[in-house]
């Protein structure tokens, strides 16, 4: 087995050295998007996304309005990103007919899968997927479902007037809005409602799955490998290392093999 020498090291170190000035001049000063205002350290690396994101905790969002405030409506948040907040760039940046546009990698991957239409880059072939389901939410679809949605409200209603008003208890509203959302979408998506409503005190949820799903997304979006060693993974596993994504884990694997198996 090779080993490589002081000299041989000393040269790849070098390399490492004027790649990174090489790409840290071309960020600060030559890229497309440089002349925008926003802190130096998002311009040159996506480190400083992870910071509020990971070691923040979810941070990001509230820390793009602070750069807002100090910037103004238009900000540099990364490399390659502007975040905008002005409502009269709405009909800009949402026109349709602008021609084919493919969605922006570095976020489609956001989730894991390239298979499904959210993380789907190419123009054309998101385009085929998104054809596919759109039928399913035209507006004469939603219309049909209303009294579906209707019934899950009512009885939402039913249980906080039974728990809060009756008994004086007090209701976890993140867990109980939870519940309706995740039976009303069950019920639409597949036939089938998880009925988390009936749940006594709205304890079985998705509620910490899915706040486990977005803190891992955070993650999964600088090191994309994430996800599919996390479909890789024994559940044992999994149940034993992060309990509460075991939900999300199970759903996902369900998805992705009931076209393999028949079952959908």
């Amino acid at each position: 087995m090779a080993i490589l020498s002081g000299p041989h090291l000393a040269l790849g170190a070098a390399a490492l050295v004027l790649y990174l000035g090489v790409l840290a001049v071309y960020r600060l000063y030559l890229s497309p998007i440089a002349k925008f205002p926003g802190p130096r350290l998002a311009a040159l690396s996506n480190w400083y996304e992870f910071y509020y994101d990971v070691v923040r905790q979810g941070d990001f969002t509230w820390q793009i309005q602070r750069l807002h405030k100090k910037y103004g409506p238009v900000v540099r948040i990364t490399p390659t990103e502007l975040h905008i907040d002005d409502p009269d760039y709405y009909e800009q940046l949402y026109a349709r007919g602008t021609g084919r546009r493919n969605k922006y990698s570095y976020f489609a991957g956001r989730f894991g899968y390239a298979s499904d239409c959210f993380s789907t880059v190419d123009h054309d072939l998101h385009r085929q997927r998104r054809k596919a389901i759109s039928p399913f939410f035209s507006a004469a679809k939603i219309a049909n479902f209303q009294p579906v949605i209707h019934a899950k409200v009512d009885k939402l209603c039913a249980r906080l007037a039974a728990d809060a008003a009756d008994k004086g208890a007090v209701v976890r509203l993140s867990r109980a809005w939870m519940a309706l959302t995740t039976d009303v979408i069950t019920e639409y998506a597949f036939a089938k409602s998880y009925d988390q409503l009936e749940s006594p005190d709205f304890a079985d949820t998705l509620n910490e799955a899915l706040v486990a799903i977005y803190v891992t997304g955070h993650f999964a979006l600088h090191f994309p490998i994430v996800f599919p060693i996390l479909d890789l993974l024994p559940e044992w596993f999994v149940r034993w290392g992060q309990p509460d994504i075991m939900p999300v884990v199970g759903l996902r694997k369900v998805c992705y093999l009931s076209p393999l198996l028949g079952l959908c």
